[in-house]
């Protein structure tokens, strides 16, 4: 599943949109083609150009942009299972 949470976070920080100005439904179907892969290899998250999704628990959560302080949090860091999006053939 992924979150509103998620879509508004990733809406808003990469293209900075308010919830306004995009489809909920449509960019979530987008969303579920990108992390689909990822998701279903256990991945705690995938990290695509700009920035990363959070994966817990097999529910994208969150959308962090590669300058953000949290990722820097090495409680937060499963590296290890993160995803590159390009290795995995889904993303540019």
């Amino acid at each position: 599943m992924i979150t509103d949470h998620a879509v508004h976070r990733y809406m808003q920080r990469m293209h900075g949109l308010k919830p306004s100005e995009y489809s909920m439904k449509k960019e979530r179907q987008k969303l579920k083609k990108l992390l689909r892969t990822a998701i279903k290899q256990g991945a705690c998250g995938l990290k695509i150009h700009g920035g990363k999704f959070v994966i817990v628990d097999g529910d994208v959560v969150t959308f962090l942009r590669n300058d953000d302080r949290r990722l820097k949090d090495k409680r937060n860091n499963c590296s290890d299972k993160y995803y590159k999006a390009k290795k995995l053939g889904i993303y540019e």
